[in-house]
Parts: C-alpha cells; structure tokens; sequence
C-alpha cells in the first residue's frame, strides 16, 4: 500500500484563507485517486499535522514499505490529479521509483527528496567507504 500523506496545515506565506490550502489538497487527493483507481485502490490518502516542509508549502509525501520515499512541495489543491498520478504510479513501481519522464511535471519539479528504504540494496545507494582515519577534520 502506497501512503499519500498530505500536511494538512500547510499554507503559503501571506496565505490567510480560512482553510489552509493544505487541507484542500488533501482532500482533493482522496477524490482524485478515487477518481482514478476506483474506491479499492493501492494508494491510501492520510493527513498529518506538519510535514515540515514549510518553505516548501503545500507538502507531501509519497511512501510505502521497502520503496523509495518522496517529499513534494510547493503544491496547491489544483495539483491534486497529479499528486494521485504520482502516488499510483509509485504504487506500481517495484521499488517505489517510477520512470522520471513519466512523472507529472509538477511533481518532477517539485520534488525535495527521494529517501531510500532502511538497508536498501539499489544501484542508486552505494556504501561509503572511506575509513575514519582517512578523513582529515576540516576538509
């Protein structure tokens, strides 16, 4: 099961609406998914009170079990469909990675990170070999 989880008090700077943007969004989302894979759909629309990201407003992420995650920003409830299309599409992605041009633009514009599952073996981790003695301090 893919996570969406979309923070529900993100808001732009100077945003004063009575409902904060990322509410909508959220809700927008869950719509959206429905809209596009039905009401038995892989992906799952959660909220969550900060994603801290703020700079970043409107966030979310974009998760499941043993995939890469992502953080997206700078959204706004119009970018609900894409969002969805994101989400569903990590969905089918054995390892959480959909083909980049393949991803809406928004998203491929926007995206802050891509974390690596906990112990990852992928050709995009690589270990860090460098020993403690080699690493001068300062540089």
């Amino acid at each position: 099961m893919t996570v969406v989880a979309v923070c529900r008090t993100c808001k732009p700077e100077g945003d004063v609406a009575a409902e904060p943007p990322g509410a909508r969004l959220g809700r927008a989302t869950v719509a959206a998914v429905e809209r596009l894979a039905g009401p038995d759909s892989v992906v799952e629309v959660r909220a969550i009170a900060c994603l801290s990201a703020c700079g970043r407003s409107c966030a979310a992420s974009v998760a499941a079990p043993g995939k890469f995650s992502y953080v997206v920003g700078g959204l706004v409830p119009e970018d609900a469909e894409d969002l969805a299309r994101f989400a569903l599409a990590h969905a089918d992605a054995p390892d959480g990675i959909p083909p980049w041009r393949t991803r809406p633009e928004k998203i491929r514009k926007n995206t802050v990170a891509r974390v690596p599952p906990p112990g990852a073996e992928h050709a995009l981790v690589e270990d860090i070999s460098v020993a403690v003695e080699d690493v001068q301090e300062g540089s």
